[in-house]
């Protein structure tokens, strides 16, 4: 059974990998509930306030970041169901926010040969990367969320 071998392989991962999986697993299902049930305009304010203050020395925010990319992309692939761009943008704006990095979900759109109008989400921290930052110059930023 799928499931099962995704919690075994939860259960042994090393404390703080654990933590992160779990963490994002719990946000990405949050996320889905929540795009799935509340307005936007509710959801930009729940979703860009700041959980917490910086526990970290600076040089440590970049490996902060990479563990919560990896995390939200490890727990995304073993959830049921297809968990896109939004949610993924969603966890891991929370997860950064929660622990003092003021990460900015950004939405944006371009038109894909065959697909036409395509719309994703991504979050940055500042210029640097957090997830779903590939082909970036694709696309034309719409929204920043919380507005710089």
């Amino acid at each position: 059974m799928p499931a099962l071998r995704s919690i075994r392989s939860l259960i042994r991962q090393p404390g703080e990998q654990r933590q992160l999986l779990l963490e994002a697993t719990v946000a990405l299902m949050v996320a889905r509930l929540l795009l799935a049930l509340v307005p936007f305009r509710y959801l930009v304010e729940v979703t860009t306030c700041r959980l917490g203050v910086a526990r970290f020395v600076e040089s440590d925010r970049r490996r902060i970041r990479e563990n919560i990319a990896r995390s939200v992309s490890r727990a995304a692939a073993h959830l049921p169901g297809k968990t896109v761009c939004f949610p993924r943008a969603i966890a891991a704006q929370f997860m950064c926010r929660r622990r003092g990095i003021d990460a900015t979900m950004i939405y944006g759109a371009t038109t894909i040969e065959g697909k036409g109008l395509t719309a994703h989400v991504w979050v940055q921290d500042g210029t640097e990367d957090v997830i779903g930052c590939e082909e970036l110059s694709r696309f034309r930023v719409l929204a920043r969320y919380p507005a710089c």
